[in-house]
């Protein structure tokens, strides 16, 4: 077919480019091999933190518009505009958008071209400068044949078209069973972190369940002890009045003895002897007059000894106390000593301290102390302890001299407490 072509008026290497707002886009026009055909090819930069965007060229439908090998992004061809859309700017801030135009007619074309993008979820639209192309007239033989390229053309656009629409929508269809798998996943780590999570707090529960039952144990335990030593320690105290009671009963039966065997003799006499009445009656005189004496000398050892065993056991009741009266007498009468010996003032801050004991427990319990401090209105704060073998000693007060210690000693004394006395306490 015969052809007449026109010299092109441009050259084949054309550049534009704006400057909006620290954004460049610059046009590169090349011929491609068909006659008529032009590689337009946009690039943008100063698009760092740009989320995605997208581009749009003013084509009228005359004009054939080809994708690009070079050219892997999505786009539609609406009407006479041509759409490219990047869903994700790359770092550099820096994308290409390449097309393929086929020209139709004789004149002079301009292609407007749009530009909006999404930045920090703000959308901005810009206008870029357009594509402007000036050549001179392209003679076509056969008019029919130029139409039939076209449509030819048209036809393969409109088939891309669909295709790539096609694409889209399964792209879009497998993204939204990926979100559908996502949220089923995330569902599912939800309820076994759910899970795992009742499985900790049971296991928790468990755990405190089983300190708390260990220390009742041990709670327990302690009591028995306590109980243990308060059994053992009144086991000792029958026992001792068993035996108090045993050498009471042995000398009743001492006495009884005595006086059987008395009797056994004044008898044995009344048939030996064969003394006279007068000498007889003054035998039993004597007899019972000794037996009298002998009876109240029973009498008196059985008291004697009833007496002693009351007053172990108030010894021993008062044992401790008395030991430690004493022991608080003596470090007074020993601080009050060296008081009285020293003729001169002691300078330097004494590190010995004092308290004021007001009881010694074999069963001390905090609440029993409370309840004792209330009765007399003590200060609970201000009571201290210590164990000494079986006995727990209760004290009040603390005090750096001993004038302070005799101060909260009378404070006691006045308040009913009886048998208060002064310790050292370091």
């Amino acid at each position: 077919m015969l052809r007449y072509i026109s010299v092109l008026c441009f050259s084949l290497l054309f550049n534009q480019t704006i400057f909006s707002q620290g954004i460049t886009a610059t046009h590169d026009i090349q011929a491609a091999g068909e006659p008529n055909e032009y590689v337009i090819k946009t690039t943008i930069s100063g698009l760092e933190g740009v989320d995605i965007a997208r581009i749009t060229y003013f084509i009228p439908k005359e004009h054939i518009f080809k994708k690009s090998p070079n050219n892997s992004l999505f786009h539609k061809r609406e009407d006479e505009f041509v759409k490219f859309y990047i869903m994700g700017v790359p770092p550099s801030g820096i994308i290409d958008i390449e097309l393929n135009v086929l020209l139709s007619g004789e004149e002079s074309v301009e292609f407007p071209v749009e530009f909006q993008y999404s930045q920090n979820e703000e959308k901005k639209v810009m206008n870029l400068s357009p594509i402007k192309m000036e050549r001179t007239p392209v003679i076509i033989a056969d008019v029919e044949e130029k139409e039939k390229v076209l449509k030819e053309e048209n036809d393969k656009q409109e088939e891309e078209q669909l295709l790539q629409e096609k694409i889209a929508a399964a792209e879009k269809i497998a993204e939204e069973e990926k979100e559908k798998q996502e949220k089923l996943l995330a569902k599912q780590q939800e309820e076994e972190r759910l899970k795992q999570q009742k499985v900790e707090e049971e296991e928790r529960a468990k755990q405190e369940a089983a300190l708390v039952l260990k220390q009742e144990e041990e709670r327990l335990a302690q009591e028995r002890i306590t109980e243990e030593t308060r059994l053992a320690k009144e086991e000792k105290t029958k026992q001792e009045e068993l035996a108090i009671q045993q050498k009471n009963e042995e000398g009743r039966l001492a006495l009884e003895k005595v006086v059987e065997t008395k009797r056994a003799e004044e008898e044995k006499a009344k048939e030996e002897a064969k003394l006279s009445a007068k000498q007889q009656a003054e035998e039993e005189r004597l007899a019972q007059e000794k037996a009298a004496e002998e009876t109240k000398k029973a009498a008196e050892l059985a008291a004697k000894q009833q007496a002693e065993q009351e007053r172990l056991e108030q010894e021993k009741l008062a044992e401790e106390k008395a030991r430690q009266e004493a022991e608080g007498a003596a470090l007074l009468t020993k601080e009050e000593m060296k008081q009285e010996e020293s003729t001169a003032p002691d300078l330097r801050e004494s590190t010995t301290k004092y308290a004021v004991q007001i009881l010694a427990l074999s069963n001390y319990s905090e609440q029993r102390v409370a309840t004792f401090c209330n009765q007399h209105g003590l200060l609970v704060s201000e009571i201290s302890t210590e164990k000494v073998g079986g006995l727990t000693k209760v004290r009040y007060g603390a005090a750096s001299s001993l004038e302070q210690a005799k101060e909260i000693r009378n404070k006691l004394v006045k308040k009913n407490i009886t048998g208060a006395f002064i310790v050292k306490i370091n």
